[in-house]
């Protein structure tokens, strides 16, 4: 076994190797040696997507620094001795990795195993504690905000959704008044079926995620009641689905605002 396997915690192995952002900056660094910081950004860049707050460079180049993988010398990043067997290793897992993936995740591609990788990829805190949700298997994160589903979703929940062309999402910004008279104003994402919103933060975040490791995302929602926003990628082996929370404001104070903006 690796020496450094033992300093390292399953989930930070894993990261090395399902996180693009990390696996280019031990990749780049494994090829030419030695890079400058704009030419480690450059090779991930990307990957990085521009709506997740936690998903940045600096988070992904610092852990690197932290655990010894990568070390900086005056203007340039090279990888240490423990990142140079990383990186052999990271590149054979990538060459195995179908037949290796069930080995690393600790058994089948559970539903906790896609929870810890979702949590590892955007930052968010997922609760792990797999609930019922109208007859489906699911686990939310901490703020009850992001639900994902492994398997498709055959249920009566969502039978009255339908397909929401994601062109016709336009930002809108809202005032809200609270109760203490002050103004607080968002940005969210209006669609012209819906009577209410969906945060751009978390479409960013989830699209972003289901984009890269499931394929073409679809979204779906319910048109005649606020209710949870599905999102749901599928590629030719494998199924993933979302659900994010909506947000929405009094209807009568919505008119209001759109009436005053007008």
């Amino acid at each position: 076994m690796i020496n450094w396997l033992i300093s390292l915690k399953k989930k930070e192995i894993f990261s090395l190797i399902i996180n693009p952002i990390r696996n280019k900056i031990i990749q780049r660094l494994n090829k030419y040696e030695k890079a400058s910081y704009s030419g480690l950004f450059d090779s991930a860049n990307e990957h990085i997507h521009p709506l997740s707050s936690t998903g940045n460079f600096n988070y992904h180049l610092n852990f690197l620094i932290n655990n010894d993988i990568i070390r900086k010398e005056g203007i340039v990043y090279k990888l240490s001795d423990k990142g140079k067997e990383i990186a052999r290793f990271v590149k054979y897992v990538d060459q195995k990795w179908f037949k290796l993936e069930r080995i690393i995740r600790g058994g089948n591609l559970s539903l906790y195993a896609l929870a810890e990788s979702f949590e590892e990829e955007t930052g968010l805190k997922m609760n792990k504690e797999v609930i019922d949700f109208k007859g489906s298997e699911m686990i939310m994160d901490d703020k009850q905000i992001i639900g994902i589903f492994q398997e498709g979703i055959e249920n009566k929940f969502f039978s009255d959704y339908k397909e929401l062309d994601i062109e016709k999402f336009s930002i809108q910004k809202i005032s809200d008044e609270s109760i203490l008279n002050e103004t607080k104003t968002v940005i969210l994402l209006k669609h012209p079926e819906l009577d209410y919103y969906l945060s751009p933060k978390y479409y960013g975040i989830v699209e972003d995620y289901l984009e890269r490791y499931f394929g073409k995302t679809v979204v779906y929602a319910n048109v005649l009641n606020p209710s949870p926003f599905l999102f749901i990628a599928t590629t030719k082996n494998k199924r993933c689905s979302f659900v994010i929370a909506p947000s929405f404001f009094d209807k009568n104070q919505i008119k209001m605002i759109e009436k005053k903006e007008k």
